[in-house]
């Protein structure tokens, strides 16, 4: 699997940021580089308008799956209530050509 690194600016408060995982990705971990409170959900006007479909990531916490193997990508939206944060993405990747699993 290989290691890649994004990461998301918030540069307006409440304003979703779309999240691309792309396909093979198996697992991935979040967190506001500062520890703030995020948010996050599958449709950006939820993140936005804070409904009901979203999660909230508490201060110092993270969003982390393992044993994804998408076989599709996947869109998650992101917003944090202050704005000049910033979230980190590590996910890693599989590559399916590789039969030995790493």
């Amino acid at each position: 699997m290989k290691l890649k690194i994004a990461r998301v600016v918030f540069n307006k408060a409440d304003e979703p940021y779309a999240i691309r995982l792309p396909k093979n990705t198996e697992r991935f971990l979040m967190q506001t580089r500062d520890g703030s409170t995020w948010r996050w959900g599958l449709n950006a006007s939820v993140v936005q308008e804070n409904q009901e479909d979203f999660m909230t990531v508490p201060s110092a916490g993270s969003w982390y799956e393992d044993d994804l193997h998408l076989e599709e990508p996947i869109t998650v939206y992101v917003a944090c209530p202050a704005s000049g944060k910033v979230l980190e993405i590590y996910y890693w990747v599989s590559d399916p050509a590789n039969t030995k699993g790493g």
